[in-house]
């Protein structure tokens, strides 16, 4: 895969969607097995029927960070973390907030390359 090449081997990416996700429930979430320094990359988007809830994404960089998204105002919304020290077992998660509108679906994509 082009888009692969390059990456080092504990380097993390994930995608996922999840139709209309009610409160908490996870879109996409990725697991750091070896403990560094790392960049974040985080896109999200919410496509489907028309959201109202534009700021309705959780992002955890557990046990690191935990904020709220900024509203989106573009699609894809990319969210980036140049530099967190994640410990081994640490996840990268980002879940809705509230429930979301019938018919919208959120995607979240994590890419997550170990610099240290």
């Amino acid at each position: 895969m082009p888009f692969l090449e390059g990456l080092a081997s504990n380097s993390v990416i994930t995608g996922a969607a999840v139709a209309a996700p009610g409160v908490g429930v996870t879109v996409c979430q990725a697991t750091i097995i070896t403990p560094g320094l790392y960049a974040v990359e985080i896109n999200l988007m919410v496509t489907g029927t028309a959201e109202t809830l534009l700021n309705n994404f959780l992002i955890v960089l557990a046990p690191a960070l935990s904020t709220s998204a900024p509203s989106l105002t573009g699609v894809p919304f990319r969210f980036t973390v140049p530099r967190v020290q994640i410990p081994a077992t640490g996840l990268i998660r980002v879940s809705a907030v509230a429930a979301a509108t019938a018919g919208s679906v959120y995607a979240a994509y994590i890419s997550a390359t170990r610099i240290g």
